[in-house]
């Protein structure tokens, strides 16, 4: 167990790859899940304060959008996914692509402050809340009515 001014740390990596020959294990405060069940991710995001999204590129980044949907604060990085529903300083801290000095910097911002991580994810699980089908599906039919009309 990670232990920093009494504070207790959790890591929890999940991927749809088997990641144990690139992480060494042996650490009792990580746990890896590969493939988890939506049930196991359903409550890996429930029970997390902050989620990290380090990915360099994404189509739309749904993982980010469900841990935000589930109250976690974010920390990701400037990719094209993320930048939907990630503003930085507003829904989430962001950092460029590839700079993990800044991620890192940014999860420990949020470690140390909890009033920013709490303004964070209320913040980023309200602005989340208007990616709905029904908002899809009327500006898709306002498109294309515009286009055909």
């Amino acid at each position: 167990r990670l232990s920093n001014r009494g504070r207790c740390f959790r890591l929890i990596i999940f991927s749809a790859f088997d990641l144990t020959s690139l992480i060494k294990n042996d650490l009792d405060w990580i746990t890896i899940y590969y493939s988890p069940t939506v049930e196991v991710l359903n409550q890996l995001y429930n029970e997390a304060s902050i989620f990290v999204a380090p990915s360099w590129s994404e189509g739309w980044g749904l993982t980010a959008a469900e841990a935000l949907q589930c109250g976690c604060a974010l920390v990701c990085t400037e990719n094209g996914g993320y930048q939907e529903f990630a503003i930085n300083n507003k829904t989430a801290l962001t950092s460029p692509v590839k700079r993990l000095d800044m991620l890192s910097d940014n999860i420990i911002k949020l470690i140390e402050n909890d009033d920013l991580r709490f303004e964070l994810a209320l913040s980023g699980n309200s602005f989340i809340q208007q990616f709905t089908w029904e908002n899809s599906i009327s500006k898709m039919a306002t498109l294309i009515e515009t286009t055909i009309y």
